[in-house]
C-alpha cells in the first residue's frame, strides 16, 4: 500500500482517508515444466516434474490523506476496503500524520533522480527512485531513446510520492503512462515508437563497430507541474567491452567468434555455444545473441546457415554441414571443452540446432527458443509470401538427402485436429541428443505454434525417456519474438503486415525480463 499526504489542504484536527485502487495487473507469466532423471542407472528417467512459478502482483490499495472538518471519533474508517475498529485507525491516521509533521520539519531540497546502474548490459534490470519530493507529490517521469535507423521512442508514467516524499519504482505502480502494474523496468518495454511509424520496431542490430562501441542511451526526466526537475543517462551496453572477436571464413563454415579476451591466456577451457539465427538468414541475429552470451562468460561462435557469403539464397535443401564445421571448430579449440559445447537457435534455428543435437553427438546442450520440433516445408525468398507457405520442399539436407518435412497445409490441419499422424515423419528423433534441454515457447506464438510445439517435445521425450533434463518456459501472453532484455515490445505483436507473431507488449515485456536469466542460468548448470 503507498500513502500520501498533501500538504496543500492540511488543516489541523481534520482528517479523512481517500482511496483508489491500482488497475488489476497480470500473474508474471513463467510455467516451468521439468524432468530430471531418476537415481540409478538402470531406472526409467521419464517421471515429469511440473511446477509453475507465479509470481502475482497484488491489485494495490493507494492511499491518500486529505482533511476535512467533519471527520469526527465515532466514524468508522474504510481502511483497504474493510472496516477496521476504530483504535487500531485513530493509530494508523497519527503514525502517518507523524511522519507527514517529520517531513515539514526537515530541511528542503532539490528533487533527485536516482538510477543504479547507469551503464550496464541491456539485460540488467535498472532500479529508478527519486527522493526530495513533498510527500503525495505527482511526479512524471519520461523515458526516450533513439534506435539505430534514428526513429525516437519514449514512454512516460505518472506516480505520487510516499509519505516521506520518495519513489521507487520497484514497488510503485502508476496511476497513468505508458504501463500501468508494479513494474521496475515498465518504461523500457512501454515505450513508443514515433506516431508516424506506428509498426516501427526498435532497431539495434544496424549498429557496426567492436563491440565496445555497441550501446543504447535513453534519457530519463522527471517533472513536476509541467517542469523538469531532475534527468539522468541511461546506457545500455549490447555487448561486454572485454570481447575479443574473430571472423572464421572457410568452407561451407561463415562464422563469428565471441569470447572474454581473458580466456585466449588464462589456461583454462571453456564451455562453448554454437549460435543459429533464425529464417531471416545471414549472421546479424546470431552475432548479436553470440555477444551476449560471451558477455556472460561462454565462447560463443555465431554461425550462418543460409542467405550470406557462399550458402544458399534459400531455405530449400540447405546442408546441415555449417553446424558440423563450427562444432568441429570448437572442439579444436585450445580454450574450449570440448565436452562442453551446447547449441542456442531462434526460431528456425531453434528447429536446426535440434535436428543437429540430434545428429551430433558432440553437441551437449540446447536451448530452442521459439523452434519447432516439427520440420515444415522450407523458404523460397523469389516466391511470395516468403514464408514456410511458399514451396513443398525440403529445408534441410543431410548426409545429401532432404529431410522429411510436413507441408503447411497439412500442419493447419493436424492444429486443427491435434492428430500426431498427420505429422509423425517429420517430428525431429529429439530423444537422441545428448543433453539437456531448454524449449522457450510463447502461448500466443502465431507464426511456429511454439506452445503446442513444446508440449509435443516434452511428451516425445517423456515416451522415450530421455536420460537428461529438460524443462519448457512459457510464456502466455508472449508471441513469436521473445527474445532476452528489456526492449521496447509495444508494437512486436505487429511486427510487419505479413506474417503476425502474436503477443502482447506487457507479455512480452515479462517474458524477455525473464528468458535471459533462466537461459544463461540452465548454460551455466549444463555446460563446464
Amino acid at each position: 500500500m503507498a500513502a500520501g499526504v498533501s500538504h496543500s489542504a492540511v488543516q489541523p484536527r481534520n482528517l479523512v482517508l481517500h482511496l483508489w485502487r491500482a488497475p488489476s495487473c497480470p500473474k508474471r507469466p513463467l510455467e516451468v515444466a521439468i524432468s530430471r532423471p531418476s537415481e540409478g542407472a538402470n531406472t526409467p528417467h521419464a517421471r515429469l516434474i511440473t511446477a509453475r512459478a507465479r509470481l502475482v502482483t497484488i491489485p494495490l490499495l493507494l492511499a491518500r490523506i486529505t482533511l476535512r472538518s467533519d471527520q469526527t471519533r465515532a466514524s468508522p474508517l474504510m481502511w483497504l476496503g474493510s472496516d477496521v475498529p476504530q483504535e487500531k485507525s485513530m493509530k494508523q491516521i497519527a503514525a502517518m500524520f507523524l511522519a507527514f509533521a517529520i517531513s515539514l520539519a526537515l530541511p528542503a531540497g532539490a528533487a533527485t533522480l536516482e538510477v543504479h546502474p547507469q551503464t550496464a548490459l541491456f539485460d540488467q534490470p535498472v532500479t529508478i527512485a527519486m527522493r526530495n519530493l513533498t510527500p503525495d507529490q505527482k511526479v512524471t517521469l519520461t523515458l526516450t531513446a533513439t534506435d539505430a535507423k534514428g526513429n525516437t521512442w519514449q514512454s512516460h508514467a505518472a506516480f505520487y510520492s510516499d509519505p516521506s516524499g520518495t519513489l521507487s519504482l520497484r514497488d510503485t505502480a502508476p496511476f497513468s503512462g505508458t504501463y500501468h502494474c508494479i513494474d521496475p523496468m515498465g518504461l523500457f518495454w512501454s515505450m513508443l515508437p514515433p506516431s508516424n511509424k506506428p509498426t516501427a520496431t526498435f532497431a539495434v542490430f544496424p549498429q557496426k563497430g567492436a563491440p565496445a562501441t555497441k550501446k543504447d542511451v535513453y534519457h530519463l526526466t522527471a517533472s513536476v507541474d509541467g517542469k523538469n526537475v531532475a534527468d539522468a543517462t541511461i546506457v545500455r551496453l549490447l555487448a561486454s567491452p572485454n570481447l575479443a572477436v574473430k571472423e572464421i571464413r572457410q568452407g561451407s563454415l561463415y562464422a563469428d567468434l565471441y569470447y572474454p579476451a581473458n580466456f585466449a591466456h588464462d589456461g583454462n577451457r571453456h564451455p562453448a555455444i554454437i549460435v543459429l539465427g533464425g529464417s531471416e538468414g545471414g549472421i546479424v541475429t546470431s552475432a548479436f545473441v553470440a555477444r551476449w552470451l560471451a558477455s556472460h562468460g561462454f565462447v560463443a561462435l555465431a554461425t550462418a546457415w543460409y542467405h550470406i557469403g557462399p550458402l544458399p539464397t534459400n531455405m530449400v535443401d540447405v546442408p546441415v554441414k555449417p553446424v558440423q564445421e563450427a562444432l568441429t571448430y570448437l572442439q579444436k579449440l585450445p580454450f574450449v571443452n570440448s565436452e562442453g559445447i551446447g547449441a542456442w537457435g531462434g526460431s528456425w534455428g531453434g528447429t536446426l540446432a535440434l535436428f543437429s543435437a540430434a545428429h551430433l553427438p558432440g553437441i551437449h546442450a540446447i536451448v530452442s527458443a521459439l523452434g519447432p520440433v516439427t520440420i515444415l516445408n522450407g523458404i523460397d525468398r523469389g516466391v511470395p509470401p516468403a514464408d514456410y507457405r511458399s514451396v513443398d520442399a525440403s529445408p534441410f539436407l543431410y548426409s545429401g538427402k532432404p529431410v522429411p518435412f510436413v507441408f503447411y497445409k497439412e500442419y493447419q490441419k493436424f492444429l486443427a485436429s491435434r492428430d500426431l499422424s498427420l505429422i509423425k515423419k517429420a517430428l525431429i528423433p529429439i530423444w537422441q541428443i545428448n543433453g539437456p534441454v531448454l524449449f522457450i515457447a510463447g502461448g500466443d506464438d502465431k507464426l511456429a505454434s511454439s506452445g503446442i510445439e513444446a508440449s509435443i517435445a516434452l511428451n516425445i521425450l517423456r515416451t522415450h525417456k530421455h536420460k537428461f533434463p529438460f524443462r519448457v518456459l512459457y510464456y502466455p501472453n508472449a508471441g513469436h519474438i521473445i527474445f532476452p532484455g528489456y526492449w521496447p515490445s509495444t508494437t512486436w505483436a505487429i511486427a510487419n503486415k505479413y506474417i503476425p507473431v502474436g503477443g502482447t507488449p506487457a507479455g512480452y515485456g515479462r517474458a524477455n525480463a525473464n528468458v535471459g536469466p533462466k537461459t544463461i542460468a540452465f548454460f551455466r548448470q549444463v555446460l563446464h
